[in-house]
């Protein structure tokens, strides 16, 4: 099935991120790849989510029409949750994050092809998140996976970018952990500023 096959090659890029990440792919082949490659942990989501739902309406012990009804809406938020996550939100920020890293790639003085290849390697970057988004679902032990993975994902970023930008290693280690950073402190600052009333008419 070409779903599992795509699923399949998620799981080796896991493993090889080295060799699987130096494909150069457009901005439309990137989100074909991570759309197809969502398949497979969309489907195991979502039928966990559905698990999750039922029982969730079974504890309901309330005869309340309200209760009911709000616990109709939870759960059909539930079950709606991992294709608002997979397939609007994640691709939202894979395009804003590569941006942002191209930006600073650029004015950094490091990143030597278009955006596109940024664009890839973010995608690359998000495969093993994506694929045990599924395990959140799971008390304590999803945590710990979805960490792992989290870990996992900024490894191969570095070195997609590397790859994708024919940079150093060292160097997109530091483009990947600084920028972050950079627009951590630009927010705190803008809410201290708006905190101190900086920003509100006088």
């Amino acid at each position: 099935m070409i779903f599992v096959d795509d699923f399949l090659d998620g799981i080796n890029l896991m493993l090889h991120p080295s060799a699987a990440t130096s494909e150069k792919m457009d901005i439309g082949k990137a989100f074909s790849y991570y759309y197809k490659m969502t398949i497979v942990p969309l489907v195991i989501s979502e039928v966990l989510a559905i698990l999750f739902a039922v029982f969730m309406l079974s504890m309901i012990k309330s005869s309340s029409v309200f209760t009911s009804i709000l616990g109709g809406f939870g759960a059909l938020g539930f079950i709606a949750f991992p294709l608002l996550m997979l397939w609007i939100l994640t691709p939202i920020s894979i395009f804003i994050s590569a941006g942002l890293y191209h930006i600073f790639g650029k004015l950094f003085r490091q990143f030597k092809n278009s955006y596109s290849a940024t664009v890839t390697a973010v995608v690359y970057s998000v495969v093993p998140t994506v694929l045990f988004c599924w395990a959140i679902i799971i008390p304590v032990l999803g945590s710990i996976i979805s960490f792992v993975m989290g870990i996992w994902g900024f490894i191969v970023l570095v070195i997609a970018l590397s790859k994708q930008q024919k940079i150093s290693t060292g160097a997109a280690f530091g483009i990947a952990i600084l920028v972050p950073i950079i627009i951590g402190v630009i927010a705190a600052i803008i809410v201290v500023l708006f905190a101190m009333g900086v920003f509100l008419p006088i």
